[in-house]
């Protein structure tokens, strides 16, 4: 059997809060948009576009109790 160097490690997560987070509000979106524009991260504003995008479609249909 193999011996372990560390053996008791805590965990990484310990103390801290794990499970869902609360949605982000309307005016984090647009600050989280901003400063991605002005830090000129083309790749990152259209990878968080596309996702805030698809999000928002989704809620907009179930709302609206359209079938995509």
């Amino acid at each position: 059997m193999e011996t372990r160097k560390h053996p008791h490690r805590e965990a990484w997560n310990k103390g801290k809060l794990v499970g869902q987070k609360a949605p982000l509000k309307l005016k984090d979106i647009w600050a989280i948009r901003i400063h991605l524009q002005n830090a000129h991260a083309v790749r990152d504003l259209a990878m968080f576009t596309s996702r805030s995008t698809a999000s928002s479609e989704v809620a907009t249909s179930s709302v609206c109790g359209c079938a995509t």
